[in-house]
């Protein structure tokens, strides 16, 4: 498996950028981890349980993000508190 780093030149400032190189990044490496999983799955217990342990992984993405984004809006409304 090919490692696939990306640079991509933003219009924003330096640590925007690298946000967003990073946020690329990460994108790769979920794919890359999401590819070996379904080659496991697929070699263990066949190509029949994919469509549900994809949907498995899918919801649980959904629930991730959810999460991280309630945290986030909290660390927002204690930095407004911490400045106002």
């Amino acid at each position: 498996m090919a490692l696939l780093k990306v640079k991509v030149v933003f219009q924003y400032d330096k640590r925007d950028r690298d946000k967003k190189c990073l946020s690329l990044f990460d994108r790769f490496a979920a794919l890359q981890v999401d590819a070996f999983v379904g080659g496991l799955i697929v070699d263990s217990i066949g190509l029949i349980h994919t469509p549900w342990i994809g949907a498995v992984m899918v919801a649980g993405a959904v629930l991730l993000t959810l999460y991280l984004k309630k945290i986030e809006e909290q660390s927002m409304v204690k930095q407004n508190q911490k400045v106002g």
